[in-house]
C-alpha cells in the first residue's frame, strides 16, 4: 500500500513507462505542404497499435476507478439526504475502512469480473456501437445520437440522462434536449462522464475533438455544464501531445492549462478552474483534504454569497471543482488519483473515472497494469455491457457473462480514428497517423474562441445575443395572446421510478427572442427559460424581431415549444426582413429540414441563400388549429468555426 498521507511520486518503473515511446510514438515533424484544412506548420505520427493499447487502457481504469468509487458515491457531505449537509467528509484516513461505504461496502479497491457497465462507461460505449455499427462515421447526426438514446439507454440513468432519454423518446432531437425550457436537470453533471471518449477519437485535434462532441455532449448539459463536459473531451484529445520529458504533475498543469484555452471566459466552469488552481497554488503545502473543504464551504455552505447556486450533489459545478482538485493533487498518478476521487465526496464514482481513463489514455495498459499491482490487483480485461444496455453486439458468445473486451474496444475505435485524422486534413494508413497540429486560440475574446468551440460560435452568430452584447435594443411584438391552457405536458408514457423532464412554458412573447437559447456563455443560472404559447385567433401566428441596429445573417433560426397530446402545432413559415433603409420585404427561404408537427423543441434554420444585412425579421407561421407553441426565433449569422472537415453540415 502507498503511503497515503503524502503525495505519491510515480514508482521508478512508471516513470521509466512515462519516458519512453511505450506511452505513444508521437513524432513532431515540419508540415511541407500547408494542408487546407490544418492551419499548424507541425505534424505528430501515432503508431496505431501502441494507441489500441493505450484506448484498451483508457477502458480498463476507467471501469475499475468508477467501481471503486462507486463505494462512496453519494454519501459524503449528505448522507441518504439530496439536499442536506452531513458530515464528516472522508479523508485518507478512511481508505480501507471496513462497512464504511455506501450500502455498507468497504471503502477499497474495487475489482468485479466481468466489469459491468455503469452510466461512467455505458453511453460512451453506446454511443461507440452507434458511429461503428449504425451511423458508420465518427460525426452523429442528431437524429442518430437519438437512435442511440432511443435503442440503447432504457434504465439506469439519472437527472439529465435521464430526462434526455424520456425526451429522446417523445421526439425531441439533440440539442433541444438541453434546452432549459425543456431539461430542468441540464446542469448535472451527467454530459461530464458520458463523452470524455469523443476526446481520445481525435487525437492531438481539440477542435475536431469539440466538433464530434458537441452533440452528444449537448444531448444531455446545457449552459455551464457544456464546458464541464468539453473540459474532459479537450483532455483526452490533447493526452498524445503531452512531453513524456516532464514529470507527471508538470504534465498535469499543461492540460489543465491547455484545455482551458478554449472555454469561455464568462463560463461557471473556468470560473472554476480559475479558483481551483489559484487555491491549490497558494496552498502549497496543505493535504488535499484542505482544498476539498474550502470547496464544500465555496460552491456548497455559501455558494450564493459567492454569486452561485447550488443544485445537489450531482450537480455539473461542485463535481467539477472536485474533479480539478483531485487531478491537480493526484499528480498524473493513477491510484492515487483515483483514491483521493473516492474518498472526495459528492458523485464519487464519476470524477475518478473519467480522470483514470485519461491517465490510462496517457500511459498504456503495460503502466496501468504495474500501478494496479503495486495495489494487490490483476485487473480483468472482460466488459458486461448488458448489465445496463440493451440491443448491443456480443462479442463474446462463449462467455456467459461478459460481452466484450477492453482490447477488442480499443481496436474497434481505431477506423472512427482514421475518419477524423482524414477529415482534419491528416493520412491513415494501415499502421499509423499523421496529424496536422492546431494551434490554440491565441486569447480568450469570444471571437477566437469561436473558431474552435461550436457552443461560442452559437452565441457569437446569434444577433439577439450579439445586438445585446454591443449595448443593443431587441424588440419583439406580436399578434398572439398568451395562454397557459394551451399545452399540457403528457407524461402518461413515462415510467416511475425514473426522472422525468418537465417542460415549462409561459405567455410572455419576449421570451422568445431574449437570446437565452443562444447564449452560450456558461452564466450562472438562477432561473429557468420557457417557451410561450398562444393564439392569434383567426390570423395567421406572425411573430416580429427589431433590432436598433444593422447585423449580417444567413438565416432565421426557429426553436419550436413543447407539443401536447394533440399534436405539433409549426408546420410552415415565411420570411420578411427590415432592411437597413427600414423597408420591409419578403425573402425566399430554404428549410433546413422540413417541419414536423409530431417534434417537440423542432430547431428549424431558415436559409436565405446569401448573407443579408438587415435591421430585423418578420415571421408568419402556418400552424395546426391557429396556436404557436414557440421556444426561440433569432437572426443567425455565418459560421466562425475554421474546421469544417466533414462533408455535410449535421450542426
Amino acid at each position: 500500500m502507498k503511503d497515503l498521507t503524502r503525495n505519491v511520486a510515480l514508482s521508478l518503473a512508471a516513470l521509466s513507462l512515462v519516458a519512453t515511446a511505450a506511452a505513444v510514438n508521437v513524432t513532431a515533424q515540419a508540415a511541407g505542404a500547408q494542408s487546407n484544412k490544418g492551419s499548424s506548420t507541425q505534424r505528430i505520427v501515432i503508431d496505431k497499435d501502441e494507441y489500441a493499447d493505450r484506448l484498451a487502457a483508457m477502458w480498463e481504469a476507467e471501469c475499475l476507478a468508477n467501481w471503486t468509487g462507486l463505494t462512496t458515491e453519494g454519501i459524503r457531505p449528505n448522507g441518504s439526504n439530496l439536499y442536506g449537509t452531513q458530515d464528516p467528509f472522508f479523508t485518507d484516513a478512511d481508505w480501507g475502512a471496513i462497512g464504511a461505504g455506501r450500502q455498507g461496502a468497504d471503502i477499497d479497491w474495487a475489482n468485479p469480473d466481468p466489469c459491468g457497465a455503469d452510466d461512467d462507461t455505458d453511453i460512451e460505449y453506446s454511443y461507440m456501437n452507434e458511429m461503428v455499427n449504425e451511423a458508420g462515421s465518427v460525426k452523429l447526426t442528431p437524429e442518430q445520437v437519438a437512435h442511440m438514446w432511443n435503442t440503447n439507454v432504457d434504465s439506469f440513468v439519472w437527472f439529465s440522462n435521464s430526462a434526455a432519454d424520456l425526451l429522446s423518446q417523445d421526439g425531441v432531437l439533440p440539442p433541444s434536449t438541453t434546452l432549459s425550457a425543456a431539461n430542468q436537470h441540464r446542469n448535472i453533471i451527467d454530459a461530464q462522464l458520458t463523452t470524455e471518449f469523443f476526446g481520445a477519437l481525435a487525437p492531438g485535434r481539440p477542435d475536431v475533438a469539440l466538433d464530434i462532441a458537441q452533440l452528444p455532449i449537448r444531448a444531455s448539459a446545457g449552459g455551464f455544464a457544456t464546458h464541464a463536459a468539453q473540459f474532459n473531451v479537450l483532455l483526452y484529445s490533447l493526452a498524445p501531445l503531452v512531453d513524456q520529458r516532464k514529470d507527471s504533475a508538470e504534465q498535469v498543469r499543461w492540460l489543465i492549462d491547455e484545455a482551458s484555452k478554449y472555454l469561455p471566459r464568462d463560463s461557471r466552469a473556468t470560473e472554476i478552474i480559475d479558483w481551483v488552481v489559484a487555491t491549490y497554488d497558494a496552498n502549497p503545502d496543505e493535504p488535499w483534504e484542505s482544498l476539498r473543504d474550502k470547496i464544500y464551504e465555496r460552491y456548497q455552505v455559501n455558494s450564493v454569497a459567492n454569486g452561485f447556486k447550488y443544485i445537489i450533489k450531482y450537480e455539473a459545478a461542485i463535481n467539477f471543482a472536485a474533479e480539478v482538485a483531485q487531478f491537480l493533487y493526484g499528480e498524473g498518478d493513477l491510484t492515487r488519483t483515483i483514491q483521493i476521487g473516492t474518498l472526495m465526496g459528492w458523485d464519487s464514482d464519476n470524477p475518478p473515472a473519467s480522470l483514470a481513463g485519461l491517465i490510462g489514455l496517457m500511459r498504456g495498459s503495460e503502466y496501468v497494469a504495474a500501478e494496479l499491482a503495486e495495489e494487490g490487483i490483476a485487473p480483468t480485461e472482460r466488459f458486461n455491457a448488458y448489465r445496463t444496455r440493451d440491443n448491443l453486439p456480443d462479442y463474446l458468445p462463449d462467455d456467459p457473462a461478459a460481452t466484450d473486451t477492453f482490447t477488442m474496444m480499443g481496436e474497434r475505435a481505431l477506423t472512427l480514428i482514421d475518419e477524423s485524422v482524414e477529415a482534419a486534413g491528416g493520412r491513415a494508413t494501415a499502421s499509423q497517423w499523421t496529424i496536422p497540429l492546431k494551434s490554440a486560440p491565441k486569447d480568450d475574446s469570444y471571437e477566437e474562441l469561436a473558431k474552435v468551440n461550436p457552443d461560442v460560435d452559437t452565441y457569437l452568430r446569434s444577433a439577439n445575443n450579439q445586438v445585446r452584447r454591443d449595448g443593443g435594443k431587441v424588440t419583439v411584438s406580436s399578434n398572439l395572446t398568451g395562454n397557459t391552457a394551451l399545452y399540457t405536458q403528457d407524461t402518461s408514457g413515462y415510467p416511475a421510478g425514473r426522472m422525468w423532464p418537465t417542460t415549462f412554458h409561459g405567455t410572455n412573447i419576449s421570451v422568445v427572442a431574449d437570446g437565452f437559447d443562444h447564449d452560450t456563455r456558461g452564466l450562472e443560472e438562477w432561473n429557468r427559460s420557457s417557451f410561450f404559447a398562444g393564439t392569434a385567433g383567426s390570423s395567421k401566428p406572425q411573430v416580429t424581431v427589431t433590432y436598433n441596429r444593422t447585423v449580417e445573417a444567413e438565416s432565421i433560426r426557429l426553436i419550436g415549444g413543447g407539443v401536447d397530446t394533440s399534436g405539433g402545432w409549426i408546420i410552415g413559415a415565411t420570411v420578411e426582413v427590415l432592411n437597413s433603409r427600414n423597408k420591409w420585404s419578403t425573402v425566399p427561404v430554404r428549410a433546413s429540414e422540413a417541419f414536423d408537427p409530431a417534434q417537440p423543441f423542432q430547431q428549424v434554420d431558415l436559409d436565405f441563400g446569401d448573407d443579408l444585412d438587415i435591421r430585423g425579421f418578420r415571421v408568419t407561421f402556418t400552424t395546426s388549429d391557429g396556436h404557436l407553441s414557440l421556444t426561440e426565433v433569432d437572426a443567425m449569422g455565418e459560421s466562425n468555426l475554421s474546421f469544417d472537415g466533414f462533408e455535410d453540415d449535421r450542426r
